[in-house]
C-alpha cells in the first residue's frame, strides 16, 4: 500500500512539473486541475481495492473448506474399498468395491423429500423415505459435513492450525477420526489406536484436502493397520446414471401400515420392552413419509415421529383415536407460561408410569412422546420425616433452622431410567435454605450420628463438611452436599434388596446349588434389567454377602466351591461370559454359572456373588455369548 501511495505522489509531482512547463509555454490551467483530480481518484481506487481484498490466513482457509463442504461437490476415493461421492446437496452416493461384500447405496432429494436406495450394477432399488432434509444433510453423519454440525459451525473446536503453515490443521477429536476411519474402511478397534489427524489443503481456496494419521499396530492382538491416508477432491464428483434414471421416473415406497421391527425396538427402548406399541398406537393415516426423528431419540428418553404428508384433519383423527384407546387429555403448562394438551396412558401402576404423547401440526403431523411418572410430592418436615422412617432412616428432629421443606420421590423415574438395574423404593433429593451455617451443619452432623447409632456406616464424601452414611449392605444411603449460596442438597436413597431367604429360594427354584447366603445381605435381582436390554429370561442375581473378617469369608467359599464341583460346575475364564468377577464356575449342560470375588475392608470382608441361570429355550444375548 505504501508503494502505491509513493508512486501516486511521484506521478502527481511529475504532472505538476509537466503542467507548470505547459503553463510557461502557454498551456491551459484547467488541464493541470484535471490531472490532479485524476491522480487523486486513481490513488483512492487503488487504496480501496487493497483494503477490501480478503486477508489470507488460517481462518480464511478453514472458512473456505467449510463453504466447499456445504456447496456439496466432492469425492473421496479409497482404492479397493469405497468411493464416497457428493455430487450435489441433492445427490450423495457410496460405492463399495466388489471385494468388500457390502452393498452400495445412495441418498437423493426429489421435490423436497430425500430417499435412500440400494445400488446394483444398472439400477437402484429398495427405496425408503428418509426425511425432508436435503440428501447431504440426511447423509451428514457419515460425511465430513457432520463436523460442521458437531462444532456448532466453529471448526476450531475440532481443529487447530499449524502456526507455520496456514494450510495445515490437526485434530484429536474422536468424531473426526471416526468419520475418516469409516470412509477409509477401518474397523471399530482402529479408533482407539488412531493418533492425531493431519489435514492439509492444497490452496487457501482448496481443490483437494489430504488427511493422514498414524494408526499403530496392536501387536498383542496381532492386528496390523495401514496408516490413514485419504484425499478429498472438490469439483470432481459426477452424477450417477442409476440415480438419474430413478429421479427421472421415481418409484416411491409403499404406504406404511404398521410399525417395523426397528420402530418397535425404538419405542420399547423409550417406553420399556413390550410396551412400545401400546404407548404409541400406529397412525391409520400414515404415508410412506412416516418416520422417526433420530435427533430426538436420546438416551432412551423420548421419541419424535413425523409424517410430512399428515394433515390437520389427520391430527384431529389421531387425537380422537388416542381417547378411544383410554388415553386421558391433560393440560400441561410450558416454561413460557403457555399451555398445551398432552395425552397420557397408564402403563405400569407399580411405577406410576405413563406414556405421554403430544401430537401437533408443524408442516405435517408431529408426535412427541416419552414416559411420565406421577412422582409423589411431600410438603413439610413432618411428612418428609414420616416417609424417611418408612424407608429405614431416622426421624428428622424438629427444627426452624431450614426453609424449603418440599421433596419429590423420584424412585419410579430413576428405576425405569436405569432399566431396572437399580430398583428404588425411595430416591428423594431436596434443597433446603438456611441463614445460620453453624447451626445448619450441626443439625445434619447430629442426624448422621443418629444414623450411626442405628448401624449406618460413615463413608467418603468429597466436600470438607459433606456427609455420607450408608447401611451395612450399602443399599440405604444419606448424603449432604453444601452449596455456596446458603443451601444444602440432601439425598435419601433406599434401593430394593432381596432378603437372604428370598435369594436362597430363587437359587433353589432355578436349579443352582444352594449357597446358604445369610444375614443382612444386599441383593439386586437383575433379571428385569437384562430382559429390558436383551430379552433375557431366567435368573440373574447379584448378591453382596458381608462377613466380620476375611477368614469367615474364605470359610464360606471353602464350603461352597466343593458343592459346585459336585454339581458339575467347572472353573472357566470369566471373560468368555463377559463377567467382571475373577472366579467363575460354569455348567455348560444346564447353562448356569456362579461367579464371585472376595473383598476386604477396614470394617470386615465380603463375598460378592452372581447367580445366573439361562433358560435354554430363550434366544437371549447372554445365552448366545455362553454358546460361543
Amino acid at each position: 500500500m505504501k508503494r502505491i501511495r509513493i508512486f501516486a505522489l511521484l506521478l502527481a509531482l511529475c504532472l505538476l512539473a509537466f503542467c507548470a512547463s505547459c503553463a510557461k509555454n502557454g498551456g491551459d490551467h484547467d488541464t493541470t486541475t484535471e490531472a490532479l483530480a485524476t491522480t487523486e481518484s486513481t490513488t483512492q481506487m487503488s487504496t480501496t481495492e487493497a483494503e477490501t481484498e480478503p486477508e489470507i490466513d488460517a481462518a480464511y482457509v478453514m472458512d473456505s473448506f467449510v463453504r466447499r463442504l456445504q456447496e456439496g461437490n466432492y469425492l473421496i476415493d479409497v482404492e479397493d474399498n469405497l468411493d464416497t461421492v457428493v455430487y450435489s446437496p441433492e445427490q450423495v452416493y457410496f460405492t463399495y468395491s466388489e471385494d468388500s461384500g457390502l452393498e452400495s447405496y445412495a441418498y437423493m432429494t426429489v421435490k423436497g423429500e430425500t430417499f435412500a436406495g440400494t445400488l446394483d450394477e444398472t439400477s437402484m432399488y429398495d427405496i425408503t423415505f428418509v426425511s425432508t432434509e436435503k440428501a447431504i444433510d440426511a447423509a451428514a453423519s457419515v460425511l465430513p459435513n457432520s463436523w460442521i454440525t458437531l462444532s456448532g459451525g466453529n471448526m476450531w473446536d475440532l481443529f487447530y492450525n499449524n502456526v507455520d503453515n496456514i494450510l495445515e490443521f490437526t485434530s484429536n477429536d474422536e468424531n473426526v477420526k471416526r468419520t475418516l476411519l469409516s470412509l477409509g474402511g477401518y474397523g471399530p478397534f482402529a479408533l482407539s489406536r488412531c493418533e492425531e489427524v493431519h489435514m492439509v489443503m492444497d490452496a487457501p481456496d482448496p481443490t483437494s484436502v489430504h488427511f493422514t494419521a498414524v494408526i499403530p499396530d496392536n501387536e498383542a492382538a496381532r492386528i496390523y493397520y495401514d496408516d490413514l491416508d485419504l484425499t478429498l477432491q472438490f469439483d470432481a464428483a459426477k452424477s450417477d446414471p442409476r440415480i438419474e434414471k430413478w429421479i427421472s421416473s421415481p418409484t416411491y415406497p409403499p404406504t406404511r401400515n404398521a410399525w417395523t421391527s426397528d420402530d418397535i425396538a425404538m419405542l420399547d427402548n423409550v417406553f420399556m420392552r413390550d410396551f412400545g406399541t401400546t404407548a404409541v398406537p400406529f397412525p391409520a393415516f400414515a404415508s410412506y413419509a412416516l418416520n422417526f426423528d433420530p435427533d430426538a431419540y436420546d438416551q432412551r428418553t423420548e421419541v419424535r415421529i413425523i409424517d410430512a404428508h399428515g394433515t390437520e384433519k389427520d391430527l384431529e383423527d389421531y387425537k380422537a383415536m388416542l381417547l378411544s384407546k383410554g388415553f386421558q387429555e391433560v393440560p400441561v403448562e410450558l416454561e413460557d407460561g403457555s399451555s398445551v394438551n398432552v395425552y397420557r396412558l397408564l402403563l405400569r401402576e407399580d411405577y406410576r408410569s405413563y406414556a405421554e404423547l403430544y401430537p401437533y401440526f408443524d408442516n405435517g403431523f408431529v408426535l412427541d412422546g416419552g414416559l411420565y411418572h406421577d412422582d409423589p410430592v411431600y410438603e413439610g418436615q413432618a411428612a418428609i420425616s414420616e416417609v424417611l422412617v418408612e424407608n429405614g432412616f431416622e426421624a428428622l428432629p424438629e427444627t426452624d433452622v431450614f426453609t424449603g421443606w418440599t421433596a419429590t420421590d423420584h424412585s419410579a423415574a430413576q428405576t425405569e431410567g436405569w432399566a431396572y438395574f437399580f430398583n428404588y423404593d425411595l430416591y428423594m433429593p431436596m434443597v433446603l435454605s438456611y441463614e445460620d451455617a453453624n447451626a445448619a451443619k450441626a443439625y445434619w452432623k447430629d442426624y448422621g450420628n443418629k444414623l450411626a447409632k442405628k448401624g449406618f456406616i460413615s463413608s467418603f464424601a468429597p466436600g470438607e463438611d459433606d456427609l455420607r452414611y450408608e447401611s451395612p449392605n450399602g443399599f440405604v444411603i444419606f448424603r449432604t452436599t453444601w452449596g455456596e449460596d446458603n443451601t444444602v442438597l440432601l439425598e435419601f436413597k433406599n434401593e430394593k434388596s432381596l432378603t437372604a431367604e428370598q435369594v436362597n429360594a430363587l437359587i433353589k427354584e432355578h436349579g443352582i446349588p444352594e449357597a446358604n447366603v445369610h444375614g443382612d445381605i444386599g441383593s439386586r435381582n437383575l433379571t428385569g434389567y437384562y430382559y429390558e436390554i436383551s430379552g433375557f429370561k431366567g435368573l440373574n442375581l447379584q448378591v453382596f454377602q458381608p462377613f466380620k473378617n476375611r477368614a469367615e469369608a474364605e470359610k464360606f467359599l471353602d464350603a461352597y466351591v466343593p458343592v459346585l464341583d459336585e454339581a458339575g460346575y467347572l472353573m472357566m475364564d470369566p471373560q468368555k461370559l463377559n463377567s467382571q468377577k475373577p472366579f467363575l464356575y460354569f455348567n455348560e449342560e444346564l447353562a448356569k454359572y456362579v461367579a464371585f470375588d472376595l473383598m476386604e475392608a477396614e470394617n470386615g470382608a465380603s463375598v460378592n456373588i452372581d447367580f445366573v441361570s439361562i433358560e435354554p429355550e430363550e434366544e437371549s444375548l447372554m445365552l448366545n455369548a455362553i454358546r460361543r
